[in-house]
């Protein structure tokens, strides 16, 4: 029951954040992760149409749609041909989702199963999500249940172990993505502690946890990359640029996956 009581007070707290500050993505041109996502997405895009030899249209679920900003630069990549859902937490988010076209509908995926069919999607991304949920092997499950036998997973999450977090833990500092505290940033890098509004990242992975993760319900992966970090200083650019070849070492990490 305490630990009940307690996960529900964590997702009141998620939720009230969400609510207010939802994904927007409307210049994604700025955000190294999303341009690598968009070329990853005309890929399979290709490899979706040599499988579809019957169906009109093909779906793609975006999870955390946010006000679907990024679905439509996705839908754009993508063509006309697929269809475009979307879930989020935040019911502010999925209504204004909805507003663009994409049939967005708010769940916690923390709680909740998505209201879809067995192997319903051809696509499923889930961007920086992973890491916010309470509990992450729900997650997996559930779009193991809905992608189709030939569909694909985009995930992307933030390395823990990305190269500047490495040098920061050796001086004594916190990772770059880790959070002590739900109020306020500290403990970082030249900074001391400032108010934050965020609750910061519930579950931090590594590319190898990652991909066990993964090996453990039965995905096969296919494709692992590496990705800079649109926030580092730009002074360390030139040093991300060559980190993002090493997905072990870089900020963020995008892994495609399908069904064994």
């Amino acid at each position: 029951m305490v630990k009940k009581e307690m996960s529900m007070k964590e997702h009141s707290q998620i939720q009230g954040v969400y609510d207010e500050g939802y994904s927007k993505f409307l210049d994604c041109d700025k955000v190294f992760r999303l341009k690598k996502v968009i070329k990853i997405l005309k890929g399979l895009n290709c490899i979706a149409d040599a499988h579809n030899d019957t169906e009109d249209s093909l779906r793609l679920l975006d999870v955390g749609c946010g006000d679907g900003s990024f679905t439509l630069e996705m839908s754009r990549a993508l063509g006309r041909r697929w269809e475009l859902y979307g879930v989020d937490i935040s019911k502010n988010a999925a209504e204004l989702a909805n507003s663009h076209g994409i049939r967005a509908t708010s769940l916690n995926t923390d709680f909740e199963c998505t209201p879809y069919p067995d192997g319903y999607f051809n696509l499923i991304y889930c961007g920086s999500l992973i890491e916010l949920v309470l509990n992450p092997d729900k997650l997996i499950e559930e779009l193991r249940r809905i992608i189709s036998p030939k569909g694909y997973i985009v995930f992307t999450y933030p390395n823990h172990t990305a190269w500047l977090s490495r040098i920061a833990v050796l001086l004594g500092r916190l990772p770059y993505y880790y959070r002590v505290s739900t109020k306020y940033e500290m403990g970082k890098l030249g900074g001391g502690a400032i108010a934050s509004q965020s609750t910061g990242f519930i579950r931090l992975f590594t590319p190898n946890a990652f991909l066990n993760l993964m090996s453990l319900n039965n995905f096969m992966v296919f494709k692992v990359l590496g990705a800079r970090e649109h926030a580092v200083p730009k002074l360390l650019y030139p040093i991300d640029y060559l980190m993002q070849f090493f997905p072990s070492l870089a900020f963020q990490n995008i892994v495609v996956v399908k069904k064994k």
